[in-house]
Order: structure tokens, then C-alpha cells, then sequence
């Protein structure tokens, strides 16, 4: 049997396989979050169960990012305004 024959069926299995390969890898990447976070103490369970749940939870709040209140400067500390501009 001539290989260009073989071809055609031989990619049909590949693109087939391929499929299999895009799932592993994904959840193989999913599983991989949850566990690192289970072992930093990141994951909330409670938040991850809502989610799944399709419940509206808002944006996970920055512990890195100071209040919008204290970002906000008083008349005291503003830089003097420059005559003439």
C-alpha cells in the first residue's frame, strides 16, 4: 500500500488525539493551580464553591493595594501651585 494513502487516515487519528491532548492539558493545568494554592494557603474554598455555583462573588480584593482612601492626598501635603501657570 502506497504511504500517501496512509496519509490522509494518519492525520484524521492525529487530529482525533489531538483533542485528548488540549483536555489533558488543561486539566492538568487547573489541577495544577488549585493544588499550588491549597499549599500557599491561598484557596477559599467557600469563594471557589460560589463561583462553581454561578453566583456573582466581585473581584478578589488585593491585600498589595492600599485603600483608595488612603491613596488620596490633604490640601497639606499638595505641591504649591505655580504662579503664573
Amino acid at each position: 500500500m502506497p504511504v500517501d494513502r496512509l496519509r490522509p487516515a494518519g492525520l484524521g487519528i492525529d487530529r482525533f488525539l489531538n483533542e485528548g491532548r488540549i483536555l489533558t492539558t488543561v486539566l492538568g493545568n487547573a489541577v495544577a493551580t488549585v493544588f499550588i494554592a491549597k499549599w500557599e494557603g491561598e484557596f477559599d474554598l467557600e469563594r471557589a464553591k460560589a463561583v462553581l455555583d454561578g453566583k456573582d462573588v466581585g473581584p478578589v480584593p488585593d491585600p498589595d493595594v492600599p485603600a483608595l482612601a488612603a491613596m488620596t492626598t490633604d490640601d497639606s501635603e499638595a505641591a504649591p501651585a505655580v504662579a503664573g501657570h
